[in-house]
């Protein structure tokens, strides 16, 4: 069951209700306190490539280096952003607003509307966006 919770991509679905029944049952899920302050920022990278071959990066919209007609500059070339994914046309690789964030803020994702980004670009997790 640990493989499956720590490779699932809903860890709001598989891991969040388990530990939230631990500590409904007063039982004290193992975990280690760290200060934020000994946490390093995330590159500006890819972090995760989901099933379908969509980059989710460490970025948020703020950190974008969006160049004249809402484009975006990377190291794959000039792509532009779009805030919803039903917005990029067939067969066209974007950045759009993701799903997954902190708070209110959602990280950019890297797609192909209809195919595989990753395997078009050859990014593997941990590829640098604008490097």
């Amino acid at each position: 069951q640990e493989k499956y919770i720590t490779g699932s991509q809903f860890r709001s679905y598989d891991f969040v209700p388990r530990v939230a029944q631990l500590i409904l049952s007063n039982i004290q899920p193992i975990s280690k306190l760290i200060p934020i302050d000994n946490i390093p920022d995330a590159p500006e990278c890819v972090w995760w490539i989901d099933n379908f071959g969509n980059c989710k990066t460490t970025l948020l919209f703020d950190e974008l280096k969006i160049v004249e007609n809402n484009k975006v500059k990377t190291k794959f070339g000039l792509f532009p952003y779009f805030e919803h994914l039903n917005d990029v046309p067939r067969n066209s690789s974007a950045f759009v607003r993701g799903s997954s964030g902190i708070g209110g803020q959602r990280f950019i994702e890297f797609l192909t509307q209809g195919q595989n980004t990753a395997e078009i670009f050859n990014i593997k997790t941990g590829d640098n966006i604008f490097a």
